[in-house]
This record gives C-alpha cells, sequence and structure tokens, in this order.
C-alpha cells in the first residue's frame, strides 16, 4: 500500500454493506465508492 501511495497511486474501495463500510477505513482509501446496500428488485 505504501508502494502505490509512493508512486502516486490512488486507492479506492467499492463498497457493498455495512461491515465494508465500517472496515473500510482500515485500508486508509483515497476515496470509497458506495454501491447498493440494501437488495434491490432489479437484481436477482
Amino acid at each position: 500500500m505504501l508502494t502505490m501511495k509512493y508512486v502516486g497511486l490512488k486507492l479506492g474501495l467499492s463498497i457493498h454493506d455495512h461491515t465494508e463500510l465500517e472496515t473500510a477505513p482500515v485500508a486508509e482509501p483515497e476515496y470509497v465508492a458506495l454501491g447498493p446496500v440494501y437488495p434491490t428488485a432489479s437484481r436477482r
């Protein structure tokens, strides 16, 4: 992870549930993308 930051790459996370959201800060991401947290009617 430090190598990525050293060369200027950004780390992002895609979050899909509450557990991932709560643990995201451990990875120290530059950004977090929020996906559907609750089930959608169109995806089965």
